[in-house]
């Protein structure tokens, strides 16, 4: 991901969640000279975050979801979403 975002986006930054197994990964990317992010937690399949436009006052909770296809994947991932 580093390497993508160093050419097409070099001023961003990113969390990541490597892909694993079929699942592919998930990325967020914000402008730092646009956005604060003052937390972020990342699961086997959720990335979640908290950010704020420079100059407002609200923070936005964002979360990037990729579930799984499989029933005995799924049980899982439900279980640590509910934790989420």
């Amino acid at each position: 991901m580093d390497e993508i975002l160093n050419k097409i986006k070099p001023r961003y930054k990113h969390v990541t969640i490597d892909p694993k197994g079929s699942a592919g990964g998930i990325a967020i990317l914000w402008n730092p000279a646009e956005v604060l992010i003052d937390w972020w937690i990342g699961m086997p399949r959720i990335l979640t975050g908290s950010f704020r436009l420079i100059g407002q006052s609200e923070w936005v909770v964002i979360s990037a979801i990729y579930g799984p296809h499989t029933r005995a994947d799924r049980d899982l991932f439900l279980t640590q979403l509910t934790k989420l």
